[in-house]
């Protein structure tokens, strides 16, 4: 099968970003909350009816190509177990993949492809040659698989070479040829690796595929990974594919046209075919200067200049509905300029919090501590960024440190339970001492 085209005219891929998008977001639901939607829940969430959802539904199952002894009924919940029940094979990134493989060619295309693909497979041929074959089994002209040849030239997938003076084309198998048992498995280790560690890659999952079917097929042999590599971030692996397309608009300092729902908006999703009164995104003309990721949240965001306000603008990227890449480029001095000013914004930000300078006092009560070691302390040292630790004694010690308003360090502050007093600012110990009580509310109710 042929690799889908991912640009086409600035456009982020060819197939129909929106319906693409829908399936995206309902994955992530169905693996954040395992089930604990129904349809109708579902379709709010997402902006669209019942109908919608069922058919998204449908379209993931195949995807997943899930097998018979699994109930497929859209109407109960098996199928939310069914998407779920092997990581390692069933992640998102994999769903996706064979989805964006699905959706991205017409299901007669594709067919043609494959054939053109089984015919080179053996021989070098001229182009009358593959029409007279093709013609046998579809009716085609030669304009259409003139276009055909040129999408498969274009992805590498077939070469073209001279013979008396005639132009063939042919199977491009150098990758393959030139590689032995051995290497092709270490290849298959390493496209293995990257694509659980990277952002989103539908054709490193391709080449896998391709792979793997090559050695059964040829060597009879079926690829066990080395190791098995789970990204803890499972949902958030959904937003990535975004960054590579925000990477190359801020490299070429480029604006980007994105479609995007406010954070307080309830849904994450809209058919862009609705009335264009009645969509709920707003569309932003931006400079793109610098993505970041929230590892406390698992959450990515970009940080841009409005084209058309001069504002600057922080977005995250799970509520992005569409980007497009546009013509227009930035000035590289203005774009420098630019960056500066965020860095200085950010110097005293735990994340991307640009408000007033805080300083926080926090004690530390040790551990039981045995040998050398000292988790609590390390841990500290570790991840307290700038933060200083002083006053030290057996029982406790104490850190403090000055950030851009105290909203974002909480969670950190949180993840060491009782070990963690907050002595200062007032507000920010009350506002830990409300939440502990209401987690304690909840776990005695």
């Amino acid at each position: 099968m042929p690799l889908p085209n991912w640009r086409k005219k600035g456009r982020v891929i060819c197939m129909p970003v929106e319906k693409f998008k829908l399936e995206k977001e309902l994955i992530r639901f169905l693996y954040l909350f395992r089930g604990g939607f129904n349809r109708k829940q579902l379709a709010d969430r997402l902006g669209i009816s019942i109908d919608m959802v069922d058919k998204a539904m449908y379209q993931i199952s195949d995807a997943k190509k899930m097998d018979e002894e699994i109930a497929i009924d859209i109407r109960n919940r098996e199928v939310f177990k069914g998407i779920y029940n092997d990581y390692y094979k069933n992640s998102p990134v994999f769903v996706l993949s064979q989805l964006f493989c699905l959706k991205s060619i017409k299901e007669k295309e594709k067919s043609r492809y494959e054939e053109i693909i089984k015919i080179l497979n053996h021989e070098k041929l001229t182009l009358n040659n593959i029409l007279d074959l093709l013609s046998e089994k579809d009716e085609i002209d030669e304009k259409t698989l003139r276009r055909y040849i040129k999408y498969l030239i274009d992805l590498k997938v077939i070469s073209t070479s001279k013979n008396n003076r005639r132009l063939v084309y042919s199977l491009n198998n150098d990758l393959i040829d030139n590689l032995s048992e051995d290497e092709i498995v270490h290849l298959c280790d390493y496209i293995y690796f990257c694509i659980h560690y990277l952002p989103f890659s539908v054709l490193g999952y391709m080449l896998l595929n391709n792979l793997d079917s090559y050695l059964s097929n040829k060597h009879s042999i079926k690829y066990s990974p080395v190791a098995l590599h789970r990204y803890f971030m499972l949902s958030r692996i959904l937003d990535e594919d975004c960054s590579h397309i925000l990477s190359q608009a801020i490299s070429e300092r480029k604006n980007t046209i994105v479609s995007y729902f406010p954070s307080h908006m309830p849904i994450a999703y809209c058919s862009s075919s609705s009335n264009q009164n009645n969509r709920k995104y707003k569309k932003y003309n931006l400079y793109p200067l610098k993505l970041i990721f929230d590892c406390s949240y698992g959450r990515w965001y970009l940080l841009a200049q409005n084209k058309s306000t001069g504002e600057m603008q922080r977005l995250r990227l799970d509520r992005i509905h569409d980007i497009e890449i546009g013509e227009n480029t930035i000035d590289e001095s203005e774009f420098l300029s630019l960056q500066n000013t965020i860095d200085n914004d950010l110097t005293n930000s735990w994340i991307l919090e640009t408000g007033l300078n805080c300083e926080i006092h926090i004690r530390f009560y040790h551990d039981d501590i045995k040998g050398n070691n000292n988790f609590l302390k390390e841990r500290v040292i570790t991840q307290g960024r700038w933060g200083e630790i002083y006053n030290e004694n057996e029982g406790y010690f104490d850190y403090k440190i000055t950030v851009n308003g105290f909203r974002e360090i909480k969670p950190w502050i949180r993840s060491f339970g009782h070990r963690a007093e907050v002595i200062a600012p007032s507000k920010l110990r009350q506002e830990i001492k409300e939440e502990f009580k209401e987690m304690i509310y909840l776990l005695n109710n």
